[in-house]
């Protein structure tokens, strides 16, 4: 840690101090020097400062659940990629933890509560993102062989590359389909 660990704890502490009020939550021994936790009987947060970047994880004590501050505010308001923030010096890390704070008490309350279905929600959301992602990657990876097949007018390989992701094609990949089933059929 660049940043003297004293103050990094006590400007943490400062701007998370609503936690011990609203939430009953209590400031932990800290793991390392680069993370403050505040636990409640429900729940854990955590605010990580790792070299020049902060960032947030919470969940509930009996492990079942955990989310960081970025999937949160993405499930709430859509944008996720503010609920991270460099801190290249002192001055940003006290405006980087303000920040962070502020978005903790706008859209954690939920999950600092314990809320299962919030929790679960929350997972729901990530694993779909999740599943978009990766039949958004095998498209890509079939593309590309669909292009090969193309230029060696392999329309049987190509209809074979795209019926398991009928679903998932683009109205030009439909079209392209159909065009081989044509020729294939010629």
């Amino acid at each position: 840690m660049w940043i003297n660990e004293r103050v990094f704890t006590q400007l943490t502490k400062e701007n998370f101090m609503f936690l011990e009020k609203e939430f009953n939550m209590k400031t932990q021994d800290k793991k390392t020097a680069e993370c403050v936790c505040f636990k409640s009987k429900i729940t854990w947060i955590e605010i990580w400062f790792d070299k020049y970047q902060l960032s947030v994880e919470m969940g509930t004590n009996d492990g079942l659940y955990k989310a960081s501050l970025w999937d949160i505010v993405r499930l709430t308001s859509g944008e996720g990629n503010a609920a991270s923030y460099m801190a290249a010096d002192e001055e940003k890390l006290k405006k980087g933890l303000q920040h962070l704070s502020d978005y903790v008490r706008q859209y954690c309350k939920k999950a600092l509560s314990g809320d299962i279905e919030f929790y679960e929600e929350l997972q729901r959301i990530k694993e779909e993102r999740d599943r978009t992602y990766a039949d958004k990657n095998r498209i890509n990876i079939i593309e590309e062989q669909v292009k090969t097949a193309w230029e060696k007018r392999n329309y049987k390989e190509i209809i074979s590359l795209y019926i398991p992701v009928l679903e998932h094609l683009s109205p030009m990949q439909k079209k392209m389909l159909e065009i081989c089933k044509k020729r294939e059929q010629q």
